[in-house]
């Protein structure tokens, strides 16, 4: 990877603004072995120039907009290797965007935005090499466009609780590989689809939030509905070789959920933490039915103790945590489902200092239980093969600086 990256702040009276500007070169190359046809089985170049620019201008203490532009072009180049993991293509983005909040109280903070995004992906006519020496040929050229828009309130009831609640419309255009992939990406086969359309959605969200010097408690909810969602699903059929294809699609959908975390630092004994959370999803089709590759619903909790200075260590801690995933037993079309699992985890670390130079040492201990396990996502739970079982980590980190 090659970064050039140029940062910038202007201020003018109450007008301030920001310009970002980077280019971005990763060279990508996947070598084989004596049993591949050629060693090198990739090699690819993906150049990125990318820009920001915001401004902001406080009005008044209660009124404040801000207003930008960002965008990028990229290119991507395969050069001998037979393997385009991902075709020859030029891509253009930019969008234009705007934000206004107006505090009329001191208790209710008003925010609503506006955002017109274009996008243009060329694929110019090329040709590739596919299983048992097939050769397909690709060309496509795709413009897309659209308008997202939000309007939100946040109520604070008092210094330590908040609520919030949001209504938003956005997009997002499909990408390269979900127009264009077809090929091998890990374990399994995936199609691209170059009729996909763009991703509207209407979302709104409630959040309550209490934060104290103590506690913190989160709970929030959504309910998003989807126009055209691209997916990645599982089908019947497979190449050749037997590996399972899966195809890009896309459906009219609604995706809801929530979330609740919760970390006490009880007083006096600020060195020990509780943290906890539960999330919830569902993904449905309007068509009927589930969709493919959502998360299983899960509750996390742990317990964590700190010292600050403890003779020559500092910033000591030991944690444990358990983390329960539930049956996913809403699966999509050809899709299986999932057992529920039980983890548990553990760390333990600090901070050694030896005369002017710091040590940090972490050991982390995963699985503990060694849990046979599939996890509803794995790209390699199609082939059988379990999730990571007990595994131990030591991390030693040496913070170098420089004097001035």
């Amino acid at each position: 990877d090659h970064l050039i990256i140029s940062q910038n702040k202007f201020f003018f009276g109450r007008f301030r603004m920001d310009l970002i500007l980077a280019y971005q070169l990763n060279q990508r190359k996947l070598q084989g072995s004596e049993f591949t046809p050629a060693f090198e089985m990739v090699d690819m170049n993906l150049s990125t120039f990318s820009f920001r620019v915001k401004g902001k201008y406080e009005f008044s203490d209660k009124f404040r907009l801000i207003a930008g532009s960002q965008g990028f072009t990229q290119n991507n180049t395969n050069f001998e290797a037979p393997d385009h993991v991902l075709p020859d293509a030029n891509i253009f983005d930019i969008s234009f965007y705007s934000l206004a909040q107006y505090k009329p109280s001191e208790i209710v903070v008003l925010e609503t935005g506006l955002r017109y995004s274009f996008k243009s992906v060329d694929v110019p006519l090329q040709s590739k090499s596919g299983e048992e020496d097939e050769v397909k040929t690709i060309e496509l050229s795709k413009d897309y466009s659209n308008l997202s828009a939000s309007i939100g309130a946040t109520v604070n009831l008092n210094e330590k609780m908040l609520v919030r609640l949001n209504l938003a419309s956005a997009f997002r255009s499909p990408n390269l590989a979900e127009l264009t992939q077809d090929g091998m990406h890990g374990t399994r086969y995936e199609q691209g689809n170059p009729e996909l359309t763009n991703q509207q959605n209407i979302e709104v969200d409630l959040g309550y939030h209490i934060h104290t010097r103590h506690t913190t408690f989160d709970v929030s909810a959504f309910y998003n509905n989807i126009y055209n969602y691209i997916f990645l699903s599982p089908t019947t059929d497979t190449t050749d070789a037997g590996n399972k294809i899966y195809q890009y699609s896309q459906t009219p959908s609604v995706l809801y959920g929530g979330e609740i975390t919760l970390h006490v630092h009880p007083h006096p004994i600020h060195w020990f933490h509780i943290n906890g959370s539960y999330a919830y999803l569902v993904g449905e089709k309007k068509s009927g039915g589930y969709l493919p590759l959502i998360p299983a619903n899960n509750f996390k909790f742990g317990l964590k103790f700190t010292k600050d200075k403890m003779k020559s260590f500092i910033n000591s801690y030991f944690r444990v945590d358990v983390k329960y995933a539930f049956d996913q037993n809403k699966p999509s079309e050809f899709e299986t489902p999932t057992d529920s699992y039980f983890l548990l985890n553990a760390g333990i670390g600090t901070e050694i200092k030896v005369k002017n130079q710091l040590l940090l040492i972490d050991i982390t201990a995963n699985n503990l239980l060694d849990e046979t396990y599939f996890d509803h996502l794995s790209t390699l739970k199609d082939l059988g093969v379990y999730n990571i079982g007990r595994s131990i980590n030591l991390s030693v980190k040496i913070p170098f600086g420089i004097k001035k």
